[in-house]
């Protein structure tokens, strides 16, 4: 069991998708109508970019530039139970917080910003700390100003 099974996600939810974050990927979850197949969509992933859309409709639910790169070769896209469209993008800078998935779309609170931070910090602690478990602690204060370094001695 890892991280995110045992202590959750803060997830971040539009009147269109919901997102959430990990140190090292962004997930993505995109209601389509029941009965929708692979073939019925055009999901393009770029390094900068990310495309979804119904080919039967003329607007794409999702389109336009990512708030942070990502490695699309392991970035991929699945079809759930023919009305979920999920999404695993795999952040190109680990420990990059991202603000909102589309740019100058659903940017996110910033109490949600802030928990999701505090949860990647605790992932971070995990996977530095093997054999502590993170899972249920929380913060008192606030995140540090930049948790990718937070604690990283050269």
């Amino acid at each position: 069991m890892d991280f995110q099974e045992k202590a959750g996600t803060v997830d971040f939810n539009t009147p269109k998708y919901s997102w959430t974050q990990t140190i090292d990927d962004v997930q993505v979850t995109v209601p389509v109508p029941e009965g929708t197949r692979g073939r019925d969509l055009d999901v393009q992933i770029r390094s900068d970019s990310l495309r979804v859309k119904l080919k039967s409709q003329p607007d794409a639910i999702i389109d336009g530039s990512l708030c942070g790169a990502v490695k699309t070769k392991e970035s991929v896209w699945t079809l759930e139970d023919n009305k979920i469209v999920s999404i695993q993008l795999t952040k190109a800078i680990s420990h990059d917080t991202w603000q909102g998935l589309v740019k100058g779309e659903y940017t996110l609170d910033p109490h949600t910003a802030e928990q999701m931070q505090k949860k990647m910090m605790l992932e971070k602690f995990s996977k530095e700390n093997p054999g502590f478990d993170f899972s249920g602690a929380e913060f008192s204060g606030s995140v540090p100003q930049d948790p990718k370094n937070f604690m990283k001695f050269d």
